[in-house]
């Protein structure tokens, strides 16, 4: 999805919002639009209301965890990578976030066994397969 889809989805997703203010999924995707249209301000703050409001899902701590890394706080978005990867096994870009995170902590072998994660559950996934090939020249 281009960036001006993800501008367009936001109304539509407030709209949402006020028909049911605590829905993890439209709040998650709210934080998303919010972090892919590049206003990363209203991301935060979509999370902590959500947060705020006792609404928890992996994609919220995805987007967390990406709201971290732009900070360059990568312990902090290890955690909560390794949470929403907790909550979704199954969803290899949080494997890819996580593997990011821990090549910024300089744990190679981590970083690459969680590309190779990102890889197996999403062999389309080319950003994981990018990041495991250039992961292999460190370990």
């Amino acid at each position: 999805m281009g960036k001006k889809k993800y501008v367009k989805a936001i109304p539509y997703l407030l709209t949402a919002l006020e028909e049911i203010p605590n829905h993890p999924v439209v709040l998650s995707n709210l934080a998303v639009c919010y972090y892919e249209s590049g206003d990363r301000d209203a991301a935060a703050r979509t999370v902590a209301n959500a947060r705020e409001r006792g609404v928890q899902s992996a994609e919220l701590d995805n987007v967390s965890g990406l709201l971290e890394l732009r900070r360059q706080q990568y312990t902090k978005a290890l955690e909560y990578f390794y949470e929403a990867s907790k909550k979704d096994p199954r969803v290899s870009v949080y494997h890819n976030h996580m593997g990011v995170a821990l090549f910024n902590l300089k744990k190679y072998p981590h970083a690459y066994k969680e590309f190779k994660t990102a890889v197996n559950l999403d062999p389309h996934n080319k950003e994981a397969e990018r990041n495991l090939n250039d992961c292999e020249d460190f370990i």
